[in-house]
């Protein structure tokens, strides 16, 4: 037996023959076509009756049915031919050729192989980070990425860009999906991240030889990596220096940046012994002049294994209409 073309995954152009070479006095009267189902067993799919001229697709080839032409060219070049219209992972398989001679004798081929090669693509979307949230240095971060990495199969190459520099991984994990010979895999990037890699790009790229330059996917640069604590703000809605008794109400939002999620409690004044809230949007739905007022936000975190706290003031003015008439004029003045 003999292939002419490349099996590639959907192709159109790949030839299976069956060259003959008998005696004079041989005559050909039937050659069958066998796929291998496994191990050294085979399965009759094609059938050439050279006498009668006639050609048939058996029940076990029926999956070849609409997709392969079949030519008897054994007059002319002693040979028959399946002519592959679309190539598919049913191809991928071993194959032998019997010829039945007139005088009862079977003759078989060699085995040859049709190596299907699958075409990788592109991978899925970007490549997920895990945790999602952010993290502290030194904690371990997973990047999943995910595709086809064709036949047989490629890699995804992972790279880091970061201030310029690129760094290559070569220890990354993967996973396939069985039982496709175009391969569905699955590959884990994981790294001990530090503040440095914030803003950093990761990629994940497909290295096969089908591949081209535009199979990769790519983190957007972001900022995740942080220590405990860094810093706390406190945002007013709306954002005003004085407030008159007009205003509906007054939302205060603390927020504590940091690796670790945070416990807020607010207080107003001095009076640290009564909370007046728990969460880190206060509203102070009473606008009115003893709302007045600092209000305190106290951040209880983990650092370093020990509970820290923190505290974030902002100061809320309300004032009567006229007074505050009197001091926007001031101002402008």
């Amino acid at each position: 037996m003999q292939q002419d073309g490349n099996p590639f995954l959907g192709s159109n152009d790949v030839q299976l023959s069956c060259v003959v070479k008998v005696a004079e006095d041989d005559v050909v009267v039937r050659i069958t076509y066998l796929s291998r189902i496994g191990g050294f067993k085979y399965r009759s799919i094609i059938v050439f009756s050279i006498q009668d001229n006639l050609t048939a697709i058996t029940n076990p080839g029926n999956y070849l049915e609409g997709r392969v032409t079949l030519k008897n060219l054994i007059s002319s070049e002693n040979r028959t031919v399946v002519e592959y219209n679309r190539i598919t992972c049913d191809d991928n398989t071993a194959y032998r050729c019997d010829v039945q001679l007139s005088n009862y004798i079977i003759q078989t081929s060699n085995y040859h192989s049709i190596e299907v090669k699958g075409i990788p693509t592109k991978p899925d979307g970007f490549p997920i980070r895990t945790p999602g949230s952010n993290v502290c240095q030194g904690v371990n971060v997973n990047y999943t990425c995910s595709g086809m990495v064709g036949a047989p199969p490629g890699y995804f190459r992972w790279t880091k860009t970061s201030n310029g520099s690129t760094t290559l991984y070569n220890d990354t994990f993967h996973s396939d999906i069985p039982g496709e010979c175009n391969i569905n895999r699955t590959s884990i990037l994981s790294i001990e991240v530090q503040k440095e890699d914030n803003n950093a790009s990761f990629r994940c790229e497909v290295i096969h030889e089908l591949a081209t330059s535009e199979m990769y996917q790519q983190t957007i640069p972001e900022m995740f990596v942080y220590d405990p604590y860094e810093y706390t703000i406190i945002t007013k809605r709306p954002d005003k220096i004085y407030y008159d008794l007009t205003t509906p109400y007054i939302e205060l939002t603390c927020f504590a940046q940091g690796c670790n999620l945070p416990n807020y409690t607010w207080y107003k004044d001095i009076d640290l012994n009564t909370s007046i809230g728990n969460e880190s949007l206060y509203v102070i739905s009473d606008v009115e002049i003893e709302s007045s007022g600092s209000y305190i936000c106290v951040i209880e975190t983990i650092v370093n294994g020990t509970e820290e706290k923190y505290n974030h003031t902002v100061t809320i003015d309300i004032l009567k209409g006229l007074i505050l008439y009197l001091l926007i004029l001031i101002r402008q003045l």
